[in-house]
Order: C-alpha cells, then sequence, then structure tokens
C-alpha cells in the first residue's frame, strides 16, 4: 500500500464517523419530512440516507485520487512555480499521520473483525434452524414448537419458517395471511436491508440507531401488511390476522433472537391505522421521484464537500 493511499485510508475513516455523527443529527428532521411516504418508499428512502455519508466518503477517495476528476471540484491552489493537477500532498514524516495510521489500523481492523464474527454467527444460526425445521409441502419450512412464531430467515435466499405453535392457533385463512406477509418480507430482502441498515448506523449515537432501525423494521412490517392485503385483495382478512395474534398469549416474547423479520405485533395499533390509510392511499404518484431527486441532491452536496475537504485535509496533516 503506498503512501498516498495510507493517507486516504485515515482520512476516509476519521470523515465516515464525521459524515455518520451529522447525518444521524439531521435524522431527526429526514424522519419527519419522509413521513408522508408510503412505507416500502418510507424504508427505502431511510435506508438509502443513512449510506449516503459512508458511501459519499469512500466515493470522494477514489475521486480526489484521481487529478483529472477531483480538478473540477478542488479549488485552484499552489505548490510552486511548477504546480499542476495532482493528488494530495503531504509530508511523508508526518507524525499526525503516522498517528492515525495507527488508530485507524485498529479500528480498521476491529471492524472486519466484528464483521466476520456477525457474519459467522448469522450463518451458524441459518445452520442450527435447518436441522430443526422440514419443508412443509406449502412453500414454507415448519418448526417444530409450542412457540408462536412465524419469520422470514436468511440473507440472499431467504425462506419462511412457521411453528407447529402458530399452525395450531391459526385458521387456514389467517395462516395464508400470515405466509403472504412473510413471502413479502422474502421478495423485500428485508433481513439483508436491516444487516445493512445495522452497520451503516454502527458510528451513530445509540439512540438516533436504534431509532432508525426501529423505524425501517416497522417500515417493513407496515408494507408487508400492504402487500399481504393486495393478496387478499382487502384489508379486512389482514386487520383479523394482526388482531387474531395480537389477542394471543406472548409466549414467544424471547425471540429475540430468532435468525430474520418475523409477524411482529408488537405495534399492532400503529399497524393496523397504516394498513388502513396505505392501501386507501395506493394510488398516488409523484413522491417517489421527489424524494429520490432529494437523495440525489444530498448525495452530490456530500461528494463535492468531501473532495475538497479529502485534498485539502490530508495536505493540511502532512
Amino acid at each position: 500500500m503506498t503512501d498516498l493511499s495510507v493517507a486516504l485510508l485515515v482520512w476516509g475513516l476519521v470523515a465516515t464517523v464525521v459524515a455518520s455523527v451529522l447525518g444521524a443529527l439531521l435524522y431527526p428532521l429526514v424522519r419527519r419530512i419522509s413521513a408522508g411516504l408510503s412505507p416500502s418508499l418510507r424504508s427505502s428512502v431511510r435506508l438509502a440516507y443513512v449510506m449516503v455519508g459512508p458511501a459519499a466518503v469512500w466515493l470522494a477517495l477514489v475521486v480526489v485520487s484521481e487529478p483529472r476528476l477531483s480538478s473540477v471540484l478542488v479549488p485552484p491552489h499552489c505548490h510552486g512555480e511548477l504546480c499542476g493537477l495532482h493528488a494530495p500532498v503531504y509530508a511523508h514524516d508526518s507524525m499526525i499521520m503516522l498517528f492515525l495510521a495507527a488508530i485507524s489500523s485498529v479500528v480498521l481492523m476491529g471492524l472486519l473483525a466484528l464483521l466476520l464474527w456477525a457474519l459467522r454467527r448469522g450463518q451458524n444460526q441459518l445452520r442450527v434452524l435447518r436441522l430443526f425445521t422440514r419443508p412443509s409441502g406449502g412453500g414454507f419450512r415448519t418448526l417444530d414448537s409450542p412457540e408462536l412464531m412465524a419469520f422470514c430467515a436468511g440473507l440472499w435466499r431467504p425462506e419462511v419458517v412457521v411453528s407447529q405453535g402458530l399452525i395450531a392457533q391459526l385458521q387456514p385463512v389467517e395462516l395464508d395471511i400470515v405466509l403472504a406477509h412473510e413471502r413479502a418480507h422474502c421478495a423485500r430482502y428485508d433481513n439483508a436491508r436491516l444487516l445493512l441498515a445495522r452497520w451503516f448506523t454502527l458510528l451513530w449515537p445509540a439512540r438516533l440507531g436504534n431509532q432508525v432501525r426501529s423505524d425501517i423494521r416497522a417500515d417493513a412490517e407496515q408494507a408487508c401488511d400492504l402487500a399481504a392485503a393486495r393478496w387478499a385483495q382487502g384489508t379486512a382478512p389482514v386487520a383479523h390476522a394482526i388482531r387474531t395474534l395480537s389477542a394471543l398469549p406472548s409466549r414467544a416474547a424471547s425471540n429475540s433472537n430468532r435468525p430474520g423479520v418475523g409477524f411482529d405485533c408488537g405495534d399492532a395499533a400503529g399497524r393496523l391505522a397504516a394498513l388502513e390509510s396505505g392501501y386507501a392511499a395506493r394510488g398516488s404518484v409523484l413522491a417517489p421521484g421527489t424524494a429520490f431527486t432529494c437523495l440525489a441532491a444530498y448525495w452530490c452536496a456530500h461528494l463535492c464537500i468531501l473532495t475538497v475537504l479529502a485534498h485539502r485535509t490530508i495536505e493540511w496533516w502532512g
């Protein structure tokens, strides 16, 4: 790895922390603005928002390392009579840069180790889950357990898992609604979305990080309720299933460690309200274009500002 690559890596990690904190502080405003969007679009907007800062930081590193690209954004400045287009320049023996490089290396290795551990843990959970489940013949897997569980497990090839305890408690029509809801989770790859949200908010303040992850999960539940309502051609069967499950004894309250999103009725009132209002307003248009145009403008502003700051800050460190 060249000296410039080390400098860019150091700046990238520092800028990622700053961009994450600033993104977290602005999230309450984004939350209010996006409240009127449909649940499906709202979840995508929130996920895209939490990814904007870190993604813009690392793209800015690519731009700043290529003088022909960064010259469009970096204001004119000179290091001497022969100065022209150049990548950031700094002293190789800069003590600030050496210190930051050491800290950044430790942080990066820690994050990679944490990521590998999380992926390994999830893989082990899925392996154990497959040992205790079996195909039902109805397009889902059954778990021989008295607990009340229905969830989507897996990242790239998600599957629906339903416990025998829940099957015994539900009428066939109610079970079909639960399956439609869970299959919508699979089609949306909600487990992968939640994993991305968790990692892209790793550096957020705890309260705001928990808030955005909770919001994305709630949006996913509401979006899948609407998908189930479209499958059932009405909201009444889905509302009935939500009320039925929320009234059942909460024997599955300890399932926070299950490897996937599930038919969680913890916020039954909120889901029922979103179901009725969202299904009635499903014909609205133009909001997606407006939302993602704003995100694109926000991302471009990040990229432009970060490219200038990267060039100047690396030279200042040196």
